[in-house]
């Protein structure tokens, strides 16, 4: 997560859908991506700068967080004054950042929010800038893979612009409709008329497996096995059928597109041998 100060800009809300070249509205999108989730009632649209969506956000992305993403479960078993007040902490930052940056997708059941992609310039400082107690092993895989990231933009020409996925959360009764998958769709949309060239995720748990399917690539990583802070393992001993190591990933808008056809496509042939 960058420390770069950016200047917020809201993005058009009407733009070419890349695919099938079809003008669309922003709100013709959401209604097809509420057409795909398959959920009765979902309402699809981007997380407002209002508190009591913002409070909503950050009760669904810190209950994920704390009760059911396993490398949080291990890192507070191995760290034990990583608290729940801990993760609140810095899942109020980075929701309330990305809320004011206006690129974060939420789907809404009966006016609750059930499926969050936050998601947010990398430019963007996504504050607590300091460590909340606990949270320092994970803070310094983060710098980590900043350098990576610093290294990988030096190579490219002209330096990409680009989206981050941040954290991405959903409601276990609403698991199985894709919606980790689609919601991007939306936010990438709204990049790609600001002049963003791509997207990227610094991914420290099963996010990275979303953004796999997405046709991430991925051009670095820090194992957990061999990554230590102060001296400490904290990752070491993660279990069998968890995530082994962080990823930076990255993608450029044609193959973002691309993907999204692809996965619309199977989709429909799915949906015809039904």
């Amino acid at each position: 997560m960058s420390s770069v100060p950016r200047t917020t800009r809201e993005p058009p809300t009407t733009h070419r859908d890349s695919s099938n070249h079809v003008d669309l509205s922003m709100e013709d999108l959401c209604r097809k991506v509420e057409r795909q989730l398959g959920i009765p009632g979902a309402e699809v649209s981007f997380l407002k700068d209002d508190p009591a969506e913002i409070e909503a956000t950050i009760t669904l992305v810190t209950k994920v967080f704390c009760e059911r993403d396993q490398l949080t479960l291990h890192l507070m078993r191995r760290n034990p004054i990583l608290t729940h007040k801990a993760w609140t902490s810095f899942t109020t930052g980075v929701t309330r950042a990305s809320a004011l940056a206006g690129f974060t997708p939420v789907v809404k059941v009966g006016g609750a929010i059930v499926s969050v992609v936050l998601m947010a310039p990398f430019e963007l400082p996504l504050p607590p800038s300091e460590a909340p107690a606990g949270l320092e092993p994970l803070y310094d895989v983060f710098h980590k893979l900043g350098l990576q990231y610093s290294a990988y933009a030096a190579r490219q020409n002209p330096t990409p612009k680009l989206l981050e996925w941040v954290i991405a959360a959903v409601d276990e009764r609403f698991q199985g409709h894709r919606a980790l998958s689609l919601l991007p769709q939306l936010a990438m949309k709204k990049a790609e008329l600001a002049g963003f060239t791509g997207a990227l995720g610094e991914t420290i748990s099963h996010s990275q497996v979303i953004l796999d399917k997405l046709n991430f690539e991925t051009v670095g990583e820090i194992s957990y096995l061999t990554h230590e802070y102060d001296g400490v393992r904290y990752f070491a001993d993660v279990g069998p059928h968890d995530v082994k190591q962080a990823k930076l990933q990255v993608i450029d808008m044609a193959t973002f597109w691309k993907a999204q056809r692809d996965m619309d496509v199977a989709q429909r042939r799915r949906g015809s041998k039904l």
